[in-house]
C-alpha cells in the first residue's frame, strides 16, 4: 500500500506538494468530486463554498482542475 501511496504522490502531498499532475481529471466527474470532499470532510464551513488549505500548490491545483474562479478571475 505504501508503494500506492508513493506512487499517487500522496506521501509528497503530505510535505505540502501537490497531487500528481491530473489527479482529479483522471477521475470521474463525482468521483473527483467525492475525492475533493474527502479532503475538508470536517475542515470546512457549513453553508459556505468557502475552501481553504494551507497546502498551496493543493489549492492551486483543485482551482485550476475544477475551474474554481476566485474574485473577479
Amino acid at each position: 500500500m505504501i508503494e500506492d501511496l508513493k506512487e499517487l504522490c500522496f506521501l509528497d502531498f503530505k510535505d505540502g506538494k501537490a497531487l500528481k499532475d491530473g489527479f482529479f481529471r483522471d477521475l470521474r466527474h463525482n468521483i473527483a468530486l467525492s475525492v475533493l470532499l474527502g479532503f475538508y470532510d470536517g475542515d470546512g464551513e457549513e453553508g459556505t463554498p468557502i475552501i481553504h488549505s494551507s497546502n498551496r500548490h493543493f489549492f492551486k491545483q483543485i482551482r485550476r482542475e475544477f475551474n474554481i474562479r476566485h474574485g473577479k478571475n
